[in-house]
């Protein structure tokens, strides 16, 4: 499946935000 970088970016920012 592919993802855009826009994706990646906002997931990668999310996850900063709300580490698990």
């Amino acid at each position: 499946m592919l993802v855009p970088e826009a994706t990646m970016a906002r997931i990668k920012y999310w996850v900063n935000e709300y580490p698990i």
